[in-house]
């Protein structure tokens, strides 16, 4: 019995270290992932994936609210942003975000909220981005921040930009 007894705990130390070596490896890999080369471009339309609610079982879901953000990573020119637009889950428009072209000078950042509670029927809400500039500039970054809870508990997701065109 004191063999086997012995065993488990050796077993479980291994056990022990094993995933500590996996999860290390792995979040270092994932790290790795997330550093991404800045292309040069002069124009883009981005697709960016937006979400109103998550499903929290069948037939229950939980309210969110999407803050899209451009970030102009040049530092030397600026970038005008010339539309953001919000779209429903059958891809119709539902909001214009700007009314004439926003212009980020170096390193400035932008940002449009999808607060809780203002669509319907949207859990596939998503943004349409599109950008210029006179000369080519290293491409922003453009990403949606999804959060959303009660009380101590809480959600929270970054939902990364897709690209449609770009010249």
């Amino acid at each position: 019995m004191k063999n086997r007894a012995q065993l488990r705990r050796l077993s479980a130390k291994n056990l022990t270290a094993m995933l500590s070596i996996v999860l290390f490896c792995s979040a270092k890999w994932a790290l790795a992932q997330e550093v991404e080369p800045f292309e040069r471009l002069n124009a883009q339309t981005l697709f960016v994936p937006g979400y109103s609610e998550v499903l929290t079982h069948e037939g229950a879901s939980e309210p969110l609210a999407s803050t899209l953000y451009v970030h102009n990573v040049d530092p030397e020119q600026s970038i005008s942003v010339l539309e953001i637009e919000y779209l429903d889950t059958e891809g119709a428009l539902v909001k214009r975000h700007l009314e004439e072209p926003a212009v980020l000078s170096p390193f400035q950042s932008t940002r449009v909220l999808v607060p809780i509670g203002s669509t319907q029927n949207t859990h596939g809400g998503n943004f349409v981005v599109k950008w210029e500039a006179e000369n080519a500039v290293l491409q922003p970054i453009v990403e949606a921040l999804i959060v959303g809870g009660k009380g101590t508990q809480g959600i929270s997701f970054i939902s990364k930009a897709r690209v449609l065109s770009q010249r």
